[in-house]
């Protein structure tokens, strides 16, 4: 998957080891285990940490935690979020990510908006969704303008003592549907490194 092999590719080396933040029922996690990578799956919610648990090898090592509260002492070759880091807090947040890698370790970020191609069907979500939100535009948790060439998280790694050499990559996904077989659309992969 181009997701993979663009971590891997920016690591430099095969990656052996991982720590995945907020896996919550196990989407990136699967990616990762199954192209042979050691990871450890932490979430603070018990019941998707057991849904996530039916959908992973048995090899993952699953942890019931908030990244805040994952202890220092081990290490990773990667850490990363699948659209889960804007629930961490941002105080520390940089510092304890550095702590969690080992020398030369790679943090990872992704997900991102999702777009429905057909407009018949963003007309019809956008006027079921119309009582209740908005608009689905979610704000940057840094403030970062949407259309700026580095999105959140990258801003803030951009700005830490911690972390150099941050890039994005946006990998396009086209998702088909119908509606014999609705489920929910994953985010287009955003991936500062």
């Amino acid at each position: 998957m181009e997701l993979f092999d663009t971590v891997v590719a920016y690591a430099g080396h095969p990656v052996r080891t991982a720590l995945e933040i907020g896996a919550g029922t196990g989407k990136a996690t699967r990616l990762f285990a199954r192209r042979g990578v050691a990871v450890t799956a932490t979430d603070p919610d018990g019941a998707m940490l057991a849904e996530l648990r039916r959908h992973v090898p048995a090899e993952v090592r699953v942890v019931r935690a908030a990244f805040e509260d994952l202890g220092p002492g081990e290490t990773y070759e990667l850490v990363y979020a699948a659209a889960a880091l804007h629930w961490t807090e941002p105080e520390g947040r940089w510092a304890r990510m550095a702590a969690l890698l080992e020398p030369g370790g790679v943090f990872a970020s992704f997900g991102g908006p999702v777009q429905l191609a057909d407009p018949a069907v963003a007309e019809a979500v956008r006027t079921a969704r119309a009582p209740f939100l908005d608009g689905d535009d979610v704000p940057s948790p840094d403030g970062t303008p949407a259309g700026y060439d580095m999105q959140w998280p990258g801003t803030e790694l951009q700005r830490s003592a911690w972390f150099t050499d941050a890039r994005q990559r946006v990998i396009e996904r086209r998702l088909t549907m119908s509606a014999r077989e609705p489920r929910r659309a994953p985010a287009a992969p955003r991936l500062p490194a």
